[in-house]
């Protein structure tokens, strides 16, 4: 957990010197929005595992991330990676919605902006991008047939590197870390097929 709290560190801390000193401008992404990618990456602890994420951008450097996501760690285990926003929304509106209906609509909707994580980029040129990224949610919901089922905290981080292809498609690789049930840290590469809007 040390290890990974350093690479983030220092990934974050080059982002933001860099952001700072202003060296790299954002080019192509001024006017982008949204990316919504499909991610498949195969790591140490589990063969394959394939996410959906939707990135929403604040900022041309900023993104706020919100993903969903499926794992098999071992044989028999499976885990389920649910978006926090859309979860406590889920909640909060069945409480509610007993009692007033439009303030069961008003917290659904406000509940499902919160994001899962949060990404930096720099941009290296109009093709390029580097993006760092924390999923500091990491609600994941496993199911075993040795252990039971639980919920569990799997926070996830990693450096991605985005290639601009046309005006709204992009092709991204990825090492990331994450956090799994035991306390063990496992990593993994993968490729993403990302549309922007």
């Amino acid at each position: 957990m040390k290890r990974l709290l350093h690479i983030i560190l220092c990934l974050s801390g080059i982002c933001l010197f860099e952001s700072v000193h202003g060296q790299f401008t954002p080019t192509l992404n001024e006017k982008e929005d949204i990316f919504i990618t499909y991610h498949v990456s195969g790591g140490t602890s589990y063969a394959l595992e394939q996410e959906v994420r939707v990135e929403y951008f604040v900022h041309p450097r900023w993104s706020l991330l919100y993903n969903a996501g499926f794992s098999r760690p071992v044989s028999g285990t499976s885990e389920y990676r649910i978006p926090i926003g859309a979860s406590i929304a889920t909640g909060a509106f069945s409480v509610t919605a007993g009692y007033n209906w439009d303030s069961a609509a008003q917290m659904f909707f406000y509940a499902c902006m919160i994001p899962d994580g949060v990404a930096f980029h720099v941009y290296l040129n109009q093709f390029f991008d580097i993006s760092p990224y924390l999923n500091f949610a990491g609600l994941t919901y496993r199911t075993s047939t040795f252990e039971g089922d639980r919920f569990v905290y799997s926070p996830k981080a990693g450096l991605r590197i985005l290639f601009y292809s046309g005006d709204h498609f992009l092709i991204g690789a990825e090492q990331s870390f994450k956090a799994e049930y035991g306390g063990t840290i496992s990593n993994s590469l993968g490729a993403s097929f990302s549309v922007k809007f």
